[in-house]
């Protein structure tokens, strides 16, 4: 079975470096099975729309420009994406020990049940958790 090809969206403001290309390198998936789209400007939203538009792979993945990633994780994502009733995946996010106190901090808030981590939402006719 051939893995879906997988669009990776990383929107940077002009000028800044993408680390998270840097870790891609490391990634464990067909290099012809992904493409990096490095989307710059000011505004992340309208980079993600504008580099989705323009995206050829299957999946659509969408990292920050200091994402840091396993170098399983496209392979986990495709996996997701074998069940036909999975639409979206997500998270988790990690804040590195590097950042600020008031960085950790938001990433702790943001990991936690409040802040929607361990939930799986499904919406819409014949949804299921994944």
């Amino acid at each position: 079975m051939n893995k879906p090809t997988i669009s990776i969206i990383i929107p940077v403001k002009p000028g800044f470096s993408v680390t998270a290309a840097q870790r891609l390198a490391a990634v464990e998936y067909p290099r012809d099975r992904y493409e990096i789209i490095v989307a710059e400007g000011y505004s992340p939203s309208r980079q993600r729309n504008r580099a989705a538009a323009q995206a050829r792979g299957e999946i659509v993945c969408f990292l920050d420009d200091d994402s840091l990633t396993a170098p399983d994780f496209l392979t986990t994502v495709a996996k997701h994406y074998e069940n036909p009733q999975v639409t979206a995946v997500g998270g988790p996010s990690l804040t590195p020990a590097s950042d600020s106190i008031l960085q950790r901090s938001i990433g702790a808030a943001l990991a936690s049940a409040l802040g929607g981590a361990g939930c799986a939402t499904a919406t819409g006719p014949g949804a299921r958790r994944a």
